[in-house]
């Protein structure tokens, strides 16, 4: 047995190509013939820059506020983080894309995008990013 390193993006197809005999990916992406097991409910926090008027508040992004976009992304988790549609039913607008995390760190902190993304940890304070 050994272990491989996949993209992000790239378990649910090593998968069904049988690439792979196992993997711990995040939902969600086509599972058809495969048995899924849920290890872990993670919880999400919505990123916004410094002085944003939803900074402190519940996370539920705003009808007006768009989400990076990650080339490369399976449609499903792209709308299931950008809440597309979003809770009043209007289309999420679309984000700017990005290559990663940093770029999006940094499109957060220049007010271009907010986020949704995994919690870092108890205790951990995100206002320090």
């Amino acid at each position: 047995m050994r272990t491989l390193a996949l993209a992000w993006n790239d378990a649910h197809v090593a998968l069904h190509e049988q690439r792979v005999d196992a993997a711990v990916a995040r939902l969600p992406f086509p599972t058809g013939a495969l048995h899924v097991t849920l290890l872990y409910d993670e919880p999400r926090v919505l990123l916004v820059p410094v002085g944003h008027r939803l900074a402190g508040r519940s996370p539920s992004p705003s009808t007006t506020s768009p989400t990076s976009r990650c080339p490369g992304a399976r449609p499903g988790l792209e709308r299931l983080l950008a809440v597309d549609p979003r809770p009043d039913g209007r289309r999420a607008p679309d984000g700017p894309f990005v290559a990663g995390l940093e770029d999006k760190l940094e499109l957060i902190a220049a007010g271009q995008a907010v986020a949704i993304m995994p919690a870092i940890g108890p205790g951990d304070d995100l206002r320090r990013i």
